[in-house]
């Protein structure tokens, strides 16, 4: 289906909504729904039908981007939410070293670049290795 297909459909589905809301409208608000001549089904006020499309246009185009996926949406959407989702974060690990006090004369300081390995884990017994930044 082209772009120009897909924009009729999504502009149709909008006014087939726009008319039966405007139904269900006019059959629990008649008095308000005669001012806009939605209670008639062959006589729609003019302004009304073409303020009808031009909502159904602008809604039909955003139903269209929202189901492409499309990330200028997305990320709005989500940025606004979830601000920190976005973020990246590099990777990093909390680290506890526990010094032999009998051996522990001062302190020590630990400089970029210092490698830590992690205890063995699992049955092959795999280290993870860190380096300081």
């Amino acid at each position: 289906m082209n772009t120009d297909n897909l924009t009729l459909h999504y502009f149709d589905a909008e006014m087939r909504y726009l008319r039966e809301a405007g139904k269900e409208f006019a059959e629990a608000f008649p008095d308000r729904a005669a001012r806009l001549n939605l209670d008639k089904p062959g006589a729609q006020d003019p302004y009304v039908e073409r303020l009808f499309e031009g909502f159904a246009f602008l809604m039909g185009r955003l139903r269209e981007k929202l189901d492409d996926d499309l990330p200028e949406l997305t990320e709005g959407l989500v940025s606004l939410l979830w601000p920190h989702y976005l973020r990246t974060i590099p990777s990093l690990s909390v680290v506890e070293m526990v010094p032999a006090l009998a051996q522990m004369k001062s302190s020590e300081v630990i400089c970029k670049g210092f490698e830590v390995l992690s205890q063995p884990i699992g049955p092959q017994r795999t280290r993870c290795r860190y380096t300081t930044t």
